[in-house]
């Protein structure tokens, strides 16, 4: 018997989420005095910033 060569398929689905983020989190979020930053490119965990990017 030949095998024949199959099609493999790849099904993609999106999937969403709801976070609930503690009322002391977000008013710490808001109240730090830290500067925005404009950043254009891919960020991905274990990517180093550009050195003009300070944390």
């Amino acid at each position: 018997m030949k095998s024949v060569p199959r099609k493999s398929v790849l099904a993609l689905t999106a999937q969403t989420a709801t976070v609930v983020v503690p009322g002391e989190v977000r008013t710490y979020v808001i109240e730090q005095q830290a500067p925005s930053l404009t950043f254009e490119g891919d960020v991905a965990i274990g990517t180093a910033l550009p050195d003009t990017v300070e944390i």
